[in-house]
């Protein structure tokens, strides 16, 4: 059989592996074409979205310096309405202020953020900041799917390393097995093509 043809058979059989690989990936990460992108590229997206600049970057900062900086790429944004005009840029996480008015005193807050966060990408982890301790907002948040409630304290920086880690590890995970269900599809199917080739072939040339 000429290396042509087989390449041939192998690159038909990615493109239909692809085209029909939605089944093999699991629900949760699914329901959300742009948050699947997240997880076949090398870097993890994390916004940070927050009116104070110094907090902003001392915060990337000791995220940068986690064990998990290698994998992630931090994006600073000082409104949530910067954030969500970014969302394409598809993060998968957003450590999310809930005052944020410093900046434009008619500003959306947090709660109003997350709300439209969740309307079109349901799968990102949104990390929710207040300076003040809220019984009001912390339930907001539990009410609006974030998926962790972070009082700006002294322990703050990290509480928010901590649950950054935690979540870029389960990305990973999810990623490793996406790619091991896609490349266990692309071979079975691309077995199937050349075995369905050589019979094509034996029943033409046993005429």
């Amino acid at each position: 059989m000429s290396e042509g043809i087989i390449n041939a058979f192998v690159s038909d059989g990615e493109h239909w592996a692809m085209q029909n690989y939605k089944w093999s990936i699991p629900k949760s990460i699914n329901s959300s074409d742009s948050a699947n992108k997240n997880y076949l590229r090398d870097k993890i997206v994390i916004f940070v979205v927050d009116d104070d600049p110094i907090f902003s970057k001392a915060l990337s900062h000791a995220i940068s310096d986690s064990k998990s900086h290698k994998q992630t790429e931090i994006k600073i944004f000082a409104t949530g309405e910067e954030c969500i005009a970014n969302l394409p840029l598809n993060p998968s996480i957003i450590i999310l202020d809930y005052y944020l008015d410093g900046k434009y005193y008619d500003a959306m807050n947090g709660i109003k953020v997350l709300k439209k966060i969740k309307q079109t990408h349901p799968n990102i982890k949104v990390i929710i900041l207040s300076g003040q301790t809220n019984v009001d907002v912390a339930l907001d948040t539990i009410k609006y799917k974030a998926y962790d409630y972070v009082s700006k304290n002294e322990n703050a920086f990290m509480r928010i390393k901590n649950i950054v880690e935690h979540l870029v590890g389960d990305i990973k995970t999810n990623k490793a097995i996406i790619n091991e269900k896609r490349n266990y599809v692309i071979i079975n199917v691309v077995i199937i093509l050349l075995l369905a080739f050589l019979f094509m072939f034996s029943l033409i040339f046993n005429r």
